[in-house]
């Protein structure tokens, strides 16, 4: 198959997996639909990818072969987020805190 075609294709898959995903938590107590805010939200940047931009006919392939090919990218995007966004929180934790003590010292060193 073209490249064009797989990738149109994988493009339909993953929207009609996000619409029942979608239709499905729009349904769940709101204590059910918090559980998932974070993975609706990393789909729909996936769709968003998608649309904008195609992979090479054998990328396509491979994972239009996958029952479920947009939450398995879900997934492998949240395995590999919870590792750096930690990383990241800490970071901005720490350089605010520390900006925070730098200025009242400053602040107190000016006698305000």
């Amino acid at each position: 198959m073209k490249e064009k075609t797989l990738s149109t294709m994988l493009y339909r898959r993953i929207l009609t997996e996000q619409e029942l995903f979608r239709n499905w938590l729009c349904v769940q107590m709101p204590e059910e639909m918090l559980k998932h805010a974070e993975e609706y939200v990393i789909r729909e940047r996936i769709l968003q990818i998608f649309d904008e931009q195609n992979l090479c006919a054998e990328q396509a392939n491979a994972l239009v072969q996958l029952n479920e090919p947009l939450a398995f990218l879900c997934q492998k995007i949240r395995e590999e987020e919870a590792e750096s966004l930690w990383d990241r929180y800490l970071g901005i934790i720490q350089n605010s805190a520390n900006k925070l003590e730098n200025d009242a010292r400053e602040a107190e060193a000016r006698g305000v």
